[in-house]
Parts: C-alpha cells; structure tokens; sequence
C-alpha cells in the first residue's frame, strides 16, 4: 500500500480468479459456510431452512430492486472494460466482495474499487479481487463508514429510481 498525500493506493497484475461467486443479474451462487461459520449462524436459530427462505428473500429483493432502478438505465457490459465499482466506504468489505466478484464474472478487464474511507480489514478483504483500489483514508482506528460523514442516512427506493431517472441520457 502507497501513502500518497493522504491517498491509499493498493495495486496488483490482473490475476484469473480460481472461484467465482457472484450477486448479480438477480442471480447467486453461494459458497458453503465455514464449519465455524454454520456453529454461529446455528447458535443464533439460523437453520438450513432460516438460511434458505432468507436467501430467497433477499434474491427477491434485489430482482425488485432492478426492475425499480433499470428502467432508466441500460445495463453495460463491463467486458474487455476497466471497471470502476465505488460505494460510500468499506467496513467489513463483503457488499464490495460481491459487486467485485459480480464484474469479475463479466470479464472486465481490470477492476478498480473506489471508496473515500476503508477499514484495513476491509481493504485485505477486497485486494484479492480488483486490480486497484483507490481509498481516501484508511485509518486504523476505523470505527464505521457512518463516522465518516456528516449526514449518513438511509436513502429509499423510491429516491434512488428517481435519481436514476433524473440523470438518465437523453
């Protein structure tokens, strides 16, 4: 990692993944958990069954969710493409672990993570899966992404697919 007037610059060659699981296209193909991974989620009642309907839900979510936010935006192919995936920062890393994975899978040719605050847990999270990440800060007393921002609340919806359709070309 580079120190570069307060920029963190995290940088490596393009490498062919070995295993891919992706979210995306309203799709998933989910690793199994860890044996100590399944004890926790067992010890909080999360059964096979709890795991199952919630992977259902939360796959419905996201299918409504892109048929709310697509129709003001045709989808890009991130093919042969640089990719650039940002998001408002990185805590644990596992929401920009599966957008990365998910342009991974369309074969983009080299993928840059862009956030303004990371954790360094975060940041070891994701360098196996882009080729460049680009963070702001990267302090080691990372508390929360919400820390970082004067106004950190929730936007709906029904606010995000009107600012998608506000900024749509043409």
């Amino acid at each position: 990692m580079l120190e570069q007037g307060g920029l963190a610059v995290v940088s490596r060659q393009p490498a062919a993944l070995a295993r891919v699981e992706a979210v995306g296209g309203g799709h998933a193909r989910v690793a199994p958990a860890a044996p100590r991974a399944q004890r926790g989620a067992a010890d909080l009642g999360a059964d096979d069954a709890y795991l199952e309907q919630e992977k259902a839900f939360q796959l419905d979510l996201v299918r409504r969710r892109r048929a709310a936010y697509g129709p003001a935006r045709r989808r890009i192919d991130p093919a042969n493409r640089v990719a650039i995936v940002v998001d408002d920062g990185l805590a644990t890393g596992l929401t920009m672990l599966a957008a990365l994975r998910a342009v991974r899978a369309k074969s983009a040719s080299w993928i840059v993570c862009a956030v303004p605050v990371a954790s360094p847990r975060g940041v070891a999270r994701v360098q196996p899966y882009c080729d460049e990440i680009v963070a702001l800060a990267t302090p080691h007393d990372f508390y929360g992404v919400s820390v970082f921002y004067d106004d950190f609340g929730q936007v709906g919806d029904d606010d995000v697919a009107r600012l998608l359709r506000a900024s749509a070309p043409g």
